[in-house]
């Protein structure tokens, strides 16, 4: 009869005391290192191996090694401290002998590529620009070619002749310089130049073209896996910060303190937070090896990216963009030496209807001796060169596809045997007429206007794209700082509420379901936010490409 009393006793008190008992199971579930085991603690092995492991996927290996290190202060022994220490040293080993001995010496503070690092390697290893490069390097050359037409040609020669004449053998040895010199050519030589000159030009802008180009393609990767780094950082630090509530729900639930449809919400929720760390991890994953593409690396795992705050606001208006485009565009640069090359061009076949003056003539020494056949072995003579000269002056004039010419000249001849003609001194002028041999000038200066009313065209189209591009990016802007601003303001109201919530939890107000889905609500606002940063970022590049200025905003 007393132990029915005394059951009795004791169930009455449970169930009036049973409200502050849920109350205080609730509170304890919610209080956050306090009640979590010590196997999630920060300075327990378990806590340094996750960080270790997580600055070890991140590629900041001297960060790994230092909690490796402390887990071996701990435990000398464990495994998965000592084979991580090797794995990050083997990465740095990789990345060293990839960028050089100096790579971690030199990033030791920051240990990230900044947009103007992956710049300048992406600049180092393209193709494009190494042929841009070499295209300049060509026209510079060809200006050199130009240069050398205003200054005469000149040949140097040397002739030795033999034969037999007359039963006798006949030697001779003629050497000397020639040359010629273009004195009128009707302004063509200077166009051939300035042509050259406008060429070069183009080639230089087309290498500004390139390279502004390629920034664009480097800054949307680099701002796409920033986007990346930064959702998954903040899902993991969700994820973690989870997991002591869900352990608690978990225990709960096997004590048969927790209904099974609250744990089963909390169990699903957990789930796909966790599908989404795995998730924001594999689109990490290949945004950075689309930047690694962009940059044409291979095997660079162990290199990160700098994650830079929200841009500022753009100062300049779109009229003032308008004008930085139509100034520094290196596609309208190209166009506008494009219409001065054939302008030029024009002129270079204009010029070849009309006349042109060229000096000629060259000074050598030559000489012969006639030995007989007897005297070959006893008296053998010596050669005596004597002077042997000749000027002129050669004159054209093309017309209607026919060509005038008109020379003059007058040379010195020494003696010669071999053709029996005395020291002599001539002088002449000679005139000709050719029927219709130079019809291709006509044809060239069709094409010459031709290729000048296209390169005019193209310049106009490219000034038409320049105004749409620069317009659409800065609606762009505009678009993608409105977006940032919603988006930041909903992250923020997701992350208050998120607070409310673990601070109701802790005081039992509410269940782990709901923290729980708030937690959903709150990564895909921290999506949209880093989306909305992303294209914000992604629209300035494409603003400084509009403009034709890499990084001027």
């Amino acid at each position: 009869m007393k132990n029915k009393v005394l059951f009795v006793t004791i169930f009455g008190v449970i169930f009036f005391l049973w409200p502050t008992i849920s109350h205080h199971l609730h509170s304890s579930r919610a209080i956050a290192e306090d009640t979590v085991p010590d196997i999630y603690s920060d300075k327990t092995v378990m806590g340094y191996l996750t960080k270790a492991d997580r600055y070890y996927k991140q590629g900041k290996y001297h960060e790994a090694i230092s909690f490796w290190d402390r887990v071996l202060d701990i435990e000398p022994n464990n495994l998965k401290a000592v084979e991580g220490i090797k794995d990050a040293e083997k990465k740095m080993s990789k990345i060293n002998d990839f960028f050089g001995s100096s790579t971690f010496q030199d990033f030791n503070m920051a240990k990230e590529f900044s947009i103007e690092d992956c710049m300048d390697i992406a600049s180092q290893n393209s193709i494009p620009l190494e042929v841009a490069r070499h295209q300049i390097k060509l026209s510079y050359m060809k200006v050199w070619e130009a240069r050398r037409a205003f200054f005469p040609s000149l040949t140097l020669s040397w002739t030795k002749t033999s034969g037999i004449q007359s039963g006798g053998k006949t030697e001779g040895v003629e050497y000397g310089i020639e040359g010629k010199q273009p004195a009128f050519h009707s302004g063509g030589i200077m166009y051939v130049l300035a042509q050259a000159k406008a060429d070069m030009s183009i080639a230089e802008s087309n290498y500004d073209k390139v390279r502004t180009e390629l920034y664009f393609e480097v800054a949307k990767a680099y701002y796409i896996l920033a986007r990346a780094k930064k959702q998954l950082d903040y899902t993991q630090d969700i994820y973690d910060e989870m997991i002591p509530y869900h352990e608690m729900a978990k225990k709960a639930y096997e004590k048969a303190v927790t209904p099974s449809i609250e744990f089963l919400n909390v169990e699903s929720n957990f789930n796909q937070l966790y599908y989404q760390a795995v998730s924001n991890k594999n689109e990490f994953d290949m945004a950075k090896l689309n930047l690694e593409q962009k940059l044409s690396m291979e095997d660079a795992e162990g290199v990160d990216i700098t994650v830079d705050e929200e841009p500022g606001n753009i100062t300049k208006d779109m009229n003032a963009c308008l004008e930085l485009a139509l100034e520094n565009r290196p596609d309208l640069k190209i166009g506008l030496y494009t219409v001065k090359y054939t302008e030029y061009g024009k002129k270079i076949a204009d010029t070849k209807e009309m006349p042109s003056i060229d000096l000629v003539g060259n000074y050598k020494k030559a000489s012969e001796v006639y030995r007989e056949s007897f005297s070959i072995l006893n008296e053998p003579q010596k050669l005596d060169p004597h002077k042997k000269w000749y000027v002129g002056l050669e004159a054209s004039m093309p017309f209607l596809g026919s060509t005038a010419s008109y020379s003059y000249f007058r040379r010195h001849d020494p003696p010669s045997l071999s053709t029996f003609q005395p020291d002599s001194e001539q002088r002449g002028t000679t005139l000709k007429l050719d029927i219709l041999n130079n019809l291709k000038n006509l044809t060239e200066i069709e094409q010459a206007k031709i290729a000048n009313i296209k390169a005019e065209q193209d310049l106009e189209d490219a000034r038409k794209k320049a105004i749409m591009e620069v317009k659409e990016a800065y609606y762009g802007y505009e678009r993608s700082r409105i977006q940032l601003a919603a988006a930041k303001s909903q992250k923020e109201f997701r992350e208050k509420e998120f607070k409310i919530l673990k601070y109701k939890n802790s005081m039992g107000e509410n269940e782990l379901s709901e923290l729980f889905d708030n937690v959903t609500k709150l990564l895909g606002a921290d999506a949209l936010y880093c989306e909305a940063e992303a294209n914000l970022n992604v629209s300035i590049a494409a603003l400084n490409k509009a403009i034709g200025i890499e990084n001027y905003f």
